[in-house]
């Protein structure tokens, strides 16, 4: 017992010993992971896009609720001393998108009363997300990432099932490419991490979801060309994203 008292004492200080801009830089790089999260697979943009694509409020509820999440971390990092300019002007990037991406949770039902197809809608509240990505970027530039950090922001917003989804409502085929250099990208990262020792249960599932996606970009493709409908294509190929979702958060 008083071996242990001691253990912990030691590693007390130890943490106290640090400098605080190292505490600031750790506490930084979690709150920019927190966020990539709230927006990204499973989250803010997957149940955005999903409520674009079928009309069930709890998508839009929970879609609120993670861009609200994910504002106020910004504009928590927004005053850490650890940003530069260059890092505020790449968080006003991702505020504006998050800000027009909740904005356009409050139009969508009112379209879709006066009836307009899925893509019409889509079309009235699309958001450029390239000056948001780019700051994604510039702020995961300044850190150093494990694989399973990596592999969730390939799965999210900007990435495999952004793309995905855009892929399902507009049929361009730069969405189907660049989604499937990020589901290719997650395969490589669940390998790397099944070698290191991670849960084969947990990385299994998150191989298996991405591979489902993978599979569908090609019925996507056939069945545009056949000019299926938008949700019959998206039923077509709805996937139960609850396993993988569960797995990501037992990897944290």
């Amino acid at each position: 017992m008083r071996a242990r008292f001691l253990l912990c004492t030691v590693l007390s200080l130890a943490v106290w010993a640090l400098p605080l801009g190292a505490v600031q830089a750790a506490g930084a790089k979690d709150d920019v992971a927190r966020m990539i999260r709230l927006l990204g697979y499973g989250a803010g943009i997957h149940n955005f896009k999903n409520f674009v694509l079928r009309d069930r409020d709890a998508y839009a509820e929970k879609a609120r609720a993670e861009f609200t999440q994910a504002l106020t971390i910004i504009n928590g990092l927004e005053s850490n001393p650890e940003m530069n300019s260059r890092d505020r002007e790449a968080l006003r990037a991702i505020e504006e998108a998050v800000a027009s991406y909740r904005a356009g949770l409050d139009k969508i039902p009112e379209l879709r009363l006066k009836g307009w197809r899925i893509e019409d809608m889509d079309r009235s509240v699309v958001v450029d997300d390239t000056a948001a990505v780019n700051g994604i970027n510039t702020l995961r530039a300044k850190w150093n990432w494990s694989d399973f950090e990596e592999m969730e922001y390939q799965l999210g917003y900007g990435k495999a099932i952004h793309h995905f989804k855009n892929y399902v409502i507009r049929g361009h085929e730069r969405y189907h490419t660049d989604a499937l250099a990020s589901l290719l990208a997650i395969g490589g990262l669940v390998a790397g991490q099944l070698r290191a020792g991670g849960s084969p249960e947990a990385l299994g599932e998150i191989r298996r979801i991405a591979h489902a996606y993978q599979e569908y970009l090609g019925l996507v493709e056939r069945m545009q060309y056949l000019q299926r409908p938008t949700n019959q294509i998206d039923l077509a190929v709805k996937i139960n994203d609850g396993p993988a979702t569960k797995a990501l958060a037992s990897l944290r």
